[in-house]
């Protein structure tokens, strides 16, 4: 499904080294209605921000997920 990235934002910084930890994205759906998703990751999504992206959104992580009709979905797991 192809989502709008309304923000995204520092969820975590080292506050010696101010390395970022995690990031943090809130992502608006068709309906309208708001999802923020917190402790995504290393990955930099700020490049993203009022985009949107394709993603497979799921509560649980990587291991609960079936990715076994789209192996590739895992990568896009926020």
């Amino acid at each position: 499904m192809k989502e709008l990235v309304i923000d995204v934002g520092i969820d975590s910084m080292d506050p010696y080294t101010e390395e970022i930890g995690e990031f943090l994205a809130k992502v608006q759906f068709k309906s309208g209605k708001k999802l923020t998703i917190a402790e995504i990751g290393e990955q930099d999504l700020r490049s993203y921000h009022n985009q949107k992206i394709e993603c497979l959104i799921g509560v649980g992580g990587v291991d609960v997920i079936d990715t076994t009709l789209n192996p590739n979905a895992a990568k896009y797991l926020l």
